[in-house]
């Protein structure tokens, strides 16, 4: 079912934040059992060449090796995003259907009846939405892939093992390779959880301004989790709201949808002009709320909006 009944409207926003969270993680522990799976392959393979002594020449000829299994693993973990945007943005529209219709009928009375409420919108949105976040994510892959050969060719370097035979050096290479992988899976983890709330943001964002008409504006706010990692610029930003189709600003940076940095928790939700001044909490308050910077609702600007 594409609609998902939730009379709350924090609990559809906690929920929006889970719904990233989980997507997320399930994502790392692919690409995490990815990367395995092709450091396994990979020192198989090594371990199968004739590499005699180990040298300059048998150092050049690993590291060729690492390089394409390295680019193999990195087109290995971009297409596990790949497969998920589809799933990724059906379920922040779900939510959005929910949060909408939520706030409609404790503000109104009444659910307006949705424009982005069809499978052809969710279906054109993906296809748009994927097109943008594949001119970004896989060049990150392939800076990951990149640095992390980097980095194994410096640790083979450091072993300094010219003359040893290829069995003795072989556990010295292989530990430095594993090494180097699963000290960067950080990496892969940060861009899974980034590019997940790119997408669900720009979903979201999406539908907003299928829902900004002349009569009744669309407004957009910024909404940040409150935990023990809160930083204070999730703070600073918490609660600023913007007409949907006008920037967000953290200070240095404008940008219309949450992330704005790796790492980012933040979500963009809606406010109609129509409901008026009067703000739902969606989220726990921050623990100073002196230091938040939400401002007051702009003033509802009518005209064509198309």
């Amino acid at each position: 079912d594409r609609r998902i009944p939730v009379t709350d409207a924090a609990t559809i926003v906690a929920a929006m934040q889970a719904d990233i969270d989980r997507f997320g993680s399930e994502m790392g522990a692919r690409t995490t059992r990815i990367a395995r799976r092709a450091l396994a392959d990979l020192t198989a393979d090594l371990d199968k060449r004739s590499l005699g002594s180990w040298g300059i020449a048998a150092r050049v000829s690993a590291i060729a090796q690492v390089r394409r299994g390295m680019e193999l693993l990195a087109e290995r973990q971009g297409a596990v995003l790949t497969g998920q945007v589809p799933k990724i943005a059906g379920r922040s529209q779900q939510r959005m259907i929910a949060l909408l219709e939520n706030l409609d009928r404790r503000f109104v009375g009444s659910v307006q009846p949705l424009r982005f409420d069809t499978a052809a919108w969710l279906e054109s949105n993906t296809r748009r939405l994927s097109r943008i976040r594949l001119e970004v994510y896989p060049r990150s892959f392939a800076r990951y892939g990149a640095e992390a050969v980097t980095e194994i060719e410096d640790a083979l370097a450091r072993l300094a093992l010219t003359g040893k035979p290829w069995t003795e050096a072989r556990g010295q290479v292989h530990r430095a390779i594993r090494g180097v992988v699963g000290d960067r899976q950080w990496m892969v983890d940060r861009l899974l959880r980034t590019e997940t709330s790119a997408i669900f943001n720009g979903t979201a964002l999406d539908a907003m301004i299928a829902e900004d008409r002349p009569e009744s504006p669309m407004l957009k706010r910024l909404v940040a989790t409150f935990d023990k990692v809160t930083g204070r610029d999730s703070v600073y930003v918490h609660g600023q709201i913007r007409p949907v189709r006008e920037p967000f600003s953290d200070g240095r940076r404008l940008y219309m949808a949450p992330p704005n940095r790796p790492h980012d928790r933040e979500l963009v939700v809606p406010h109609r002009a129509a409901w008026g001044s009067a703000l739902p909490r969606l989220t726990r308050p921050p623990p100073d709320p002196e230091e938040t910077s939400a401002p007051d609702l702009p003033a509802a600007r009518p005209g064509p909006t198309r």
